[in-house]
């Protein structure tokens, strides 16, 4: 250790070590030589494995069955292409449980649009509606609500539009019943015609001889027409001869409409 003195410079030794053995002495520590070499290998890194995390299952949940429902019916309505004398049958099939359960049917009738009855359920599988409560145009549907012992249900439905009734048939027979020659022949209608729908009917008549050849032979001076309308005799005279074989045929017609319907024949 040596001490400097400030005035002149001179380095005194402080303590055990002379003055020359501290000239030149470095008080900075050894630093180890500087290698420039670059090292000959790469040191290799061992990648380490990352753990894989472990799930842990959810609990399974337990499904809740499911009441399907039935199956989706079939109406129909029959007849087809009613009129005003036919009764409407509605019939609904091939709805099932698929649970197996008792299915029930409501049945529930629109005219027009316009529901025309209540409704409940039951185990029937057809409805009627009588006929004396439709009337000719009208439109006619039936809706059917199928449901099973559990409340679930699907419906269906069909419908139909009332048609044209034809007149009845009239009763007729011919005076005298067994003529002569110079007898008159007269039509006496015994029981008319009526309409469902109330048309005013009238009545056509026609004339036939059996000819030679065995066929009938229409009598057109004496038989009526349709256009222009004219009905024709409900009595002749003076065509005849002994021997001869005449018909008459007489039909009933709708006024408004002239529907033909097959006439009553008399001999």
């Amino acid at each position: 250790v040596v001490k400097v003195n400030p005035e002149t410079g001179v380095t005194v030794p402080v303590a055990g070590i002379p003055q020359s053995e501290h000239v030149g002495i470095s008080l900075i520590p050894d630093v180890p030589p500087f290698n420039s070499e670059q090292p000959t290998e790469t040191p290799t890194l061992s990648p380490t494995s990352t753990p894989t995390p472990t799930l842990t299952p959810s609990p399974t949940a337990t499904p809740t069955p499911t009441n399907p429902g039935p199956t989706n019916p079939v109406v129909h309505i029959t007849p087809e292409e009613p009129n005003t004398l036919d009764d409407l049958i509605a019939t609904v099939s091939g709805s099932v449980d698929p649970d197996g359960g008792d299915l029930s049917y409501a049945f529930e009738w629109f005219r027009d649009g316009e529901s025309q009855n209540e409704t409940s359920f039951g185990s029937e599988e057809s409805s009627v509606v009588s006929h004396d409560r439709t009337t000719r145009g009208e439109v006619w549907k039936c809706l059917v609500t199928v449901q099973d012992d559990e409340g679930q249900s699907v419906t269906g439905e069909d419908e139909v539009t009332i048609q044209n009734s034809l007149p009845t048939q009239p009763e007729i027979k011919t005076l005298p019943p067994n003529p002569m020659p110079g007898d008159g022949i007269a039509v006496l209608i015994t029981k008319q015609s009526t309409d469902a729908d109330g048309d005013v009917i009238v009545y056509l008549f026609e004339w036939y001889r059996l000819n030679s050849d065995g066929f009938w032979e229409r009598r057109p001076e004496v038989s009526g027409n349709l256009s222009p309308f004219s009905p024709g005799e409900p009595e002749i005279s003076g065509l005849y001869t002994a021997g001869e074989m005449w018909e008459v045929r007489v039909t009933p017609y709708e006024a408004r409409t002239l529907v033909k319907r097959s006439g009553q024949k008399g001999v």
